[in-house]
């Protein structure tokens, strides 16, 4: 997990991993073969490019040819891609006659597992041209561009489709596995006996569970939100056994405790079965109840209220503050306000004695975090829908979130300034979603889960996870906490306004208003490529790239406000000193690499001109201006025109960079690396993983928390690691500042640890940092929020030590 550098290694801190979710969309589909691999180690079970036993006589095999079984001792065999005209590894036969292939080439392949309990997930990825029928075991697990049905050898597949080389996704149940041998058999069907080839290949890879959560930072909490659970169903068994691995401080509740009508004689097996151990005083009959006191906060919901009299049993179950309906609990930085939401609805709401209650206690609170906990959301787009009557102006009255249920899914809304959670997946019978309401952001009802929340007094990050473990919805809130803190932007591959192309000029333009306009950051750090001449990007002529010409044209015109000394003649440049950061990157070099020889000075001219307080250093370090002690930036050099780049293993440039970030005294360190160690642009293959391979270096192990870079333009965030010391850190490709946009293209089968990806929008990253939490936010250029990435850590002593802007 990351973490600051040598002189405070032993410092305990909790890395939290996000997903990316779109404004308005659900959950992300995950790639082949690497589902959830950003929080948990995707194994490959069954790797691309595995050899296979293949029959390509044309003959009908009929069905038996797919069981287990089956002796294909006989078949040649070859490793994939197998097939004939698409690029392949082992070619195999179509018949005598090229204008009456072979309609079906069968396929067999054994694995073996150890245990299939081991995984909660199962990914497969196809790669067929035309169709294909896929059998794991004996039992049809896949079907792809095949019609429904009984198939024979001359069952012709749905469609032709050309040359194929994507992977295409499949799910599978774990069940589908056997312990010990595994077999797939698989028949590739051409559309049509004249089709010019086909192509195949498969890859099967495992999810394992999650570790768990190291304990929350000191200073902090960690605490569980379930709803709608009570119901003594597997699901909720499920719920619990996740909500448990993270091992909570505490666990708050939103209502529906005991269903179906909050009786006393179902109470015990329907919430004390579950979570006993977190309940005090308990005596029920589940075994014995929460030594260090009651854990347990819930709300009271409309089931808890059919009781006889109404929640009575309730009331006697549980011993809470107050008069046990509506009451308060401050726990570290998060102060907690509980409504009887199912009293108010039909009493008038805003004008009850609970509302009197809860103005005055918002308003009396100091907590960081003040969190507005009730049953009958305020805002949903479940069946049940919005409730007016508790649509309290709640951030008005001082709450920072509101926790809600009722409606059985996941949900969360941005109304004003505040974040609104539905969380009522916590083991009753799913919902449907409704009708869509306004200040939706997040819908996920396709499994049940909890909320995981950690909290200190700088951030708080909630979090939505699937009972299998799987990460839906992250959401961060930070604030100022009275130590140093610093926000700053990054943008990359963004400096292509000269080449007079309209998309890249409306590229950069969105994105540096965005920043001026939306994120207001402290100062901007580049990734490189900031001047690309007038040279398209993906063009040949003319190559003006890095040119003294255009070079103002392509920044200051964009970011002059940011610079001090700012020379050219777009305005003003910066009134509080630099707060332009620029990294190198390929485009930045005015020579062209036929002529790689020509003096740095020389082919670096115009950008050392432009930038005078480089002082002509290619790789530098700097601390965030008027935030001392906070976090150091590591810009490197890694053109292959350096004779001194990071790639070479006795350069001076890694010496500087690992003791840098050993010896940085900073609460966190950055690297930045124009080229991306890890992509997955253009992956089809686990043989096609890309990245700049001469560049995985390491950076956890020498002290850094994070990577940052470009080179492709589009955005994408993989986790790396675990590190010596267990850490995983993010690195960020971040390419989408304005010069064009690339693609991870058809089929993309993403890099293991790829948690985010983003080609579709010009943006730029906000990174928001205390001495006590790190925060990663990628923006499209509309100021919409793509991916975010939290970490959390004990708040440390503000660091006095001020180094300079840039030393060597």
């Amino acid at each position: 997990m990351p973490q600051c550098g040598m002189l405070i290694r032993s410092t305990l801190i909790a890395a939290l991993t996000i997903t990316t979710l779109l404004a308005g969309g659900s959950a992300p589909v995950p790639g082949p073969a690497r589902a959830d691999a950003a929080r948990s180690a995707a194994i490959d079970l069954l790797p691309a490019g595995s050899a296979w036993r293949y029959r390509d006589t044309g003959e009908d095999l009929g069905t038996a040819w797919r069981a287990p079984g089956y002796d294909d001792s006989a078949w040649v065999s070859g490793p994939a891609p197998l097939g004939y005209s698409d690029p392949v590894s082992t070619t195999v036969g179509y018949g005598p006659n090229p204008a009456a292939k072979y309609i079906t080439t069968y396929f067999r392949t054994t694995f073996t597992v150890t245990d299939p309990l081991a995984y909660t997930a199962l990914s497969l990825g196809l790669r067929r041209d035309d169709g294909a029928i896929v059998y794991l075991n004996g039992n049809e697990v896949a079907r792809s561009n095949m019609p429904a049905g009984t198939v024979t050898t001359a069952t012709l597949a749905a469609s032709g489709i050309g040359e194929d080389q994507s992977f295409h996704p499949f799910s599978l149940p774990i069940t589908a596995l056997l312990a010990g041998p595994n077999v797939f058999a698989v028949e590739i069907h051409q559309a049509s006996p004249g089709s010019s080839d086909i192509g195949f290949d498969l890859a099967l890879s495992a999810v394992m569970p999650e570790p768990p959560p190291p304990p929350p930072p000191a200073g902090a909490v960690r605490f569980a939100i379930i709803g709608d659970y009570g119901v003594n169903s597997a699901a909720e068994a499920d719920v619990s056994a996740l909500v448990h691995g993270w091992a909570p401080g505490f666990i708050i509740t939103v209502g529906d405790n005991n269903y179906p009508l909050g009786s006393a004689d179902t109470i015990d097996a329907n919430i004390g079965q579950y979570y006993h151990d977190f309940i005090a005083p308990y005596s029920g009959a589940y075994g014995a109840g929460s030594p260090n006191g009651n854990r347990f906060w819930p709300a009271t919901g409309n089931h808890d209220w059919y009781s006889s009299p109404p929640l009575q049993p309730y009331l006697d179950y549980f011993s809470l503050p107050g008069n046990e309906r509506w009451y308060d609990r401050r726990e570290g930085p998060t102060h907690f306000f509980f409504l009887d939401s199912e009293d108010m609805v039909s009493r008038g709401a805003v004008t009850s004695t609970q509302a009197a209650w809860l103005q005055g206690a918002l308003a009396a609170s100091d907590a960081p975090w003040k969190i507005v906990v009730l049953h009958h959301p305020a805002y949903s787009s479940g069946p049940h829908g919005n409730t007016p009557l508790m649509q309290w102006p709640f951030e008005e009255w001082g709450a920072t979130a509101v926790l809600q249920g009722h409606d059985h899914l996941y949900e969360r809304f941005a109304i004003g300034n505040i974040p609104y959670f539905v969380d009522g997946s916590g083991g009753y019978t799913l919902y449907g979603i409704a009708s869509v309401q306004p200040g939706s952001v997040v819908r996920y009802n396709a499994d049940y889960g909890a909320m995981r929340v950690e909290a200190n007094d700088c951030a708080i990050v909630y979090q939505f996870f699937t009972r299998t473990g799987a990460l839906i919805d992250t959401h961060t809130q930070t604030r100022a906490c009275g130590r140093p803190a610093t926000r700053f932007a990054v943008i990359g591959d963004y400096g292509a306004a000269a080449s007079g192309n309209p998309t890249y000029i409306a590229g950069e333009s969105s994105v540096a208003a965005l920043i001026s306009d939306t994120l207001r950051p402290d100062f901007v750090l580049t990734v490189g490529d900031n001047n690309y001449g007038t040279r398209p990007p993906q063009g040949s002529t003319p190559d003006t790239r890095g040119s003294a010409e255009y070079i103002d044209q392509n920044i200051g015109a964009f970011y002059h406000r940011w610079i001090t000394p700012y020379l050219g003649t777009q305005g003003a440049g910066s009134p509080d000193g630099n707060r332009f950061f620029p990294a190198l990157g390929n485009a930045d070099w005015f020579q062209p690499y036929p002529t790689s020889t020509v003096a740095i000075s020389v082919a670096l001219a115009a950008h050392f001109d432009y930038f005078p307080w480089l002082e002509q250093r290619l790789y530098y370090t700097f601390t965030a201006p008027g935030a001392p002690g906070v976090i150091e930036v590591f810009v490197t050099s890694v053109d292959s025109r350096d004779p001194d780049r990071l790639q070479l293993a006795a350069s001076p440039q890694r010496a500087w960079l690992q003791n840098g970030l050993a010896q940085s005294t900073s609460a966190w360190q950055i690297a930045v690396v124009h080229y991306p160690p890890f992509k997955s642009e253009g992956v089809t293959s686990t043989a096609s993983y890309s990245g700049a391979v001469n560049l995985r270096l390491s950076y956890a192990d020498w002290g850094a928390d994070a990577v940052l870079s470009g080179d492709a333009h589009l955005y994408e965030r993989v986790m790396v690691g675990p590190a010596a010391d267990g850490r995983s850190i993010p690195y960020f490709v971040n390419g989408a500042g304005g010069a064009g946009l690339a693609s991870f293209g058809a089929g993309v089968l993403p890099i293991p640890g790829s948690a985010a990806r983003d080609d579709a929008h010009f943006g730029a990253q906000l990174v928001e940092a205390s001495s006590c939490h790190l925060t990663f936010t990628q923006y499209a250029a509309d100021g919409t929020p793509l991916d975010t990435w939290t970490v959390l850590r004990d708040c440390l002593p503000i660091q006095r030590v001020y180094l300079p802007a840039v030393t060597r």
